[in-house]
């Protein structure tokens, strides 16, 4: 199994709560939590292209973070599991060419 990088910033209350349950093994013994404020963590974020935090990826891919009363899960795509986005841009360009087929 990949390294489970989660990102987070001090200013982030639910960072906290990811950062508490990280030291804690909630999420396994192979995980890195990166502060992206920190001069570490810089360069990651350039190589991540990450646009919000709390984030977290496995082997490069981004993962979900889900929240309950009770509960924080952090829910990675299979190997062969596309990430919603490029499902959704997969998905209008199936339209297209259907649009474009049928015209």
């Amino acid at each position: 199994m990949a390294k489970l990088k989660i990102f987070v910033a001090k200013h982030c209350a639910p960072c906290q709560q990811l950062k508490e349950i990280a030291a804690n093994g909630g999420f396994g013994d192979d995980v890195e939590v990166i502060d992206v404020e920190s001069e570490e963590g810089f360069p990651e974020i350039a190589e991540m292209e990450l646009i919000e935090i709390p984030s977290a990826y496995e082997d490069g891919k981004r993962c979900t973070i889900k929240y309950s009363s009770d509960n924080v899960e952090i829910k990675c795509p299979a190997e062969n599991e596309i990430i919603g986005e490029v499902e959704n841009q997969a998905s209008s360009e199936v339209k297209d060419a259907e649009t474009t087929h049928n015209s």
